[in-house]
């Protein structure tokens, strides 16, 4: 962030956001002539903005207030990919799933999948779910919550491939008359 002014005074500059999150200080106080400071912004929407308001005194001591609004340009959050890594269906039972969780970024959450979750750190999480197959196709919910505050769902659709039963034979023997 920038303050730019043809004077020098000293002040104090406040951020706050709407529909983001701030890390680290959001007040400043000092010379506010040409005023730069870092700021650590986490989008949480689409009309994510950022509130300046700067607070300091004229010549004659009164207070003088002016607050500006910023809009912040936000890209779509990437949704998560998720790829099954290992699945071994029991016939007309339940069998544990190996889902590999990924984002194109180093973000950090928890992953829910049916009964069960796991931390995502940057950006990668392994999660076993147990799914229960009762029909044709299964269906997994996975919930990615991140430390941002955002939500990111999705629905895996599975084909169950039943196996066929194998029963034991063995040749009989006849005898020849």
């Amino acid at each position: 962030m920038r303050v730019r002014d043809s004077f020098r005074y000293n002040g104090t500059v406040e951020v706050s956001a709407v529909g983001a999150r701030l890390y680290g200080p959001v007040i400043f106080r000092g010379d506010l002539g040409n005023f730069t400071a870092p700021l650590e912004v986490a989008p949480l929407d689409f009309s994510a903005s950022l509130t300046v308001t700067i607070r300091t005194r004229d010549a004659l001591g009164r207070e003088v207030v002016v607050a500006r609004q910023v809009p912040l340009s936000v890209k779509p959050r990437p949704t998560p990919i998720v790829v099954v890594e290992h699945r071994r269906w029991v016939p007309s039972g339940c069998s544990s799933v190996g889902l590999h969780v990924m984002y194109p970024m180093p973000v950090n959450g928890t992953v829910y999948a049916m009964h069960t979750s796991a931390a995502l750190k940057r950006g990668e999480a392994y999660i076993w779910p147990m799914v229960c197959a009762s029909g044709p196709y299964v269906v997994i919910p996975v919930t990615v919550q991140l430390d941002t505050g955002a939500v990111d769902r999705v629905e895996l659709q599975l084909p169950v491939y039943q196996t066929q039963p194998t029963l034991a034979c063995q040749p009989s023997r006849r005898s020849s008359l």
